[in-house]
């Protein structure tokens, strides 16, 4: 359990000195507020344009799941979510491009021992960073719409609730996201991958499948995730939000799991 405590207490303080840190929480901060913004201003606008002339559809209606769409995404990856995982993976990837990681595994000999010590380090910081986003992007969200969203309760108990679902996520996608830099120990492969996963190879694989699509589509780790914070995932799931949360979980150490393994037969290092 020692070796263990010092490698996580190792880890955060090579992360936290770092300027990659710095950057990533800020890009994920300032992408997820300003796409929020901009849908909350589209919004505005939108209901003005309804309130001053005839609107034969009436105004887009406001619901809690736009104030987050900026971090998480509407059926694609969010920007700010996009942004931690790939500082999760580059949180390795950086020690194998630079041929750091040998002074690593040289003072921690057991590699799973300090990829777990990563492990714990990202999540938990991807996970309080993701609820700083998601909390200020529905203040954004609250200040830009205005009027629009005067009846929006943004921290409120089902507010709350998708906040912490989301930052919870949020931190076992940065656990995903470090499994598979493991896998790969290459940073254009990893960020590819870490990237188009969600964004693109979720939105395509089920169309393989033909008429049985939407049943392949339960089986997807995203979707499952969207699932999990109760936002519409346009699939009918076979079991309840908690259950979905579990599948991507287990997805999640799977994948991590398979980087540990990989490192541990690794020969460069």
């Amino acid at each position: 359990m020692k070796p263990l405590i010092r490698s996580i207490q190792s880890e955060a303080i090579k992360l936290i000195s770092t300027r990659l840190l710095a950057i990533c929480l800020l890009s994920a901060l300032l992408l997820s507020v300003g796409a929020t913004s901009l849908l909350a201003a589209t919004v505005a606008q939108q209901v003005n344009y309804c309130n001053a002339s005839d609107c034969s559809n009436g105004p887009i209606p406001v619901i809690l799941p736009m104030v987050t769409m900026g971090f998480l995404g509407d059926g694609t990856l969010g920007v700010g979510l996009t942004a931690l995982m790939i500082l999760s993976a580059m949180v390795l990837l950086v020690e194998y491009s630079h041929s750091t990681i040998q002074m690593t595994f040289i003072a921690t000999p057991r590699r799973s021992t300090v990829l777990i010590g990563k492990a714990v380090v990202g999540f938990a910081i991807t996970a309080v960073s993701a609820a700083v986003c998601l909390v200020t992007s529905a203040l954004a969200f609250r200040l830009v719409a205005g009027e629009a969203a005067r009846d929006l309760e943004i921290f409120g108990q089902p507010a709350w609730s998708l906040y912490v679902t989301g930052a919870l996520t949020a931190g076992v996608a940065a656990v995903f996201a470090l499994g598979i830099a493991a896998l790969f120990r290459n940073v254009a492969a990893a960020i590819a991958i870490v990237v188009l996963w969600p964004s693109v190879v979720e939105l395509m694989l089920p169309q393989l499948f033909g008429e049985r699509a939407a049943d392949a589509a339960v089986f997807l780790p995203f979707l499952n995730a969207r699932n999990f914070m109760g936002l519409d995932a346009g699939v009918d799931f076979h079991w309840s939000p908690a259950g979905s949360g579990l599948y991507f979980l287990v997805f999640a150490v799977v994948i991590f799991v398979a980087g540990v393994l990989m490192s541990r037969r690794a020969d460069n290092y």
